[in-house]
């Protein structure tokens, strides 16, 4: 009897102890027809950004975007960002010549717990960097890039690193922070 009450009551705690996921939704903001069109796992043929595990793929739809955002022309760029899980979040970032807006589709991520409300900024910073790492005890090469929309217009480089450097350490400063990537350089 003893023995049953023990392994009842450890079911009772190992029950509590799980991890519930949120019930699958479908993102329903502007652009809802183009997030539930795209594949559930983008490749190299798709004309998607993708920032998965393993690096970035299809670079070139990137740079092709950022030439002309920079001129702030119209343009827009899908980009597929592969959770720690493997799941894809999906963006949509729109350039006009009011600024940027970006629109982020959680749906498929299964431990996103509520829609990501569309972000809207006047300016976009690109920036990389690459760093030394320890890897199993040596140091190795790492490319580190982000994507930020902001409403500051920074005039100098030094200026927007000075306050990327204040972000990275937990300072509110307004910078959305739109994709991120930091792997081993090859």
């Amino acid at each position: 009897m003893k023995r049953f009450l023990i392994l009842m009551i450890a079911l009772l705690i190992l029950s509590g102890c799980t991890v519930k996921k949120e019930e699958k939704r479908d993102y329903e903001g502007e652009y809802a027809e183009v997030f539930r069109s795209l594949p559930d796992r983008p490749g190299e043929e798709d004309e998607i950004f993708i920032i998965a595990n393993d690096g970035i793929h299809n670079e070139k739809v990137w740079d092709d975007f950022y030439t002309v955002a920079k001129e702030k022309e119209e343009a827009d760029v899908i980009i597929a960002l592969y959770t720690i899980e493997g799941d894809v979040i999906y963006e949509i970032l729109r350039c006009d010549p009011d600024g940027f807006r970006l629109f982020t589709d959680n749906s498929r991520d299964a431990y996103a717990s509520t829609p990501v409300p569309m972000q809207k900024r006047a300016h976009l910073y690109y920036y990389g960097f690459t760093s030394n790492e320890e890897v199993n005890g040596e140091m190795k090469p790492f490319d580190n890039r982000y994507c930020f929309i902001s409403d500051i217009l920074y005039k100098d480089q030094e200026s927007f690193e000075k306050d990327l450097g204040r972000y990275f350490e937990g300072e509110e400063i307004d910078l959305y922070t739109v994709w991120a990537y930091s792997g081993s350089s090859k």
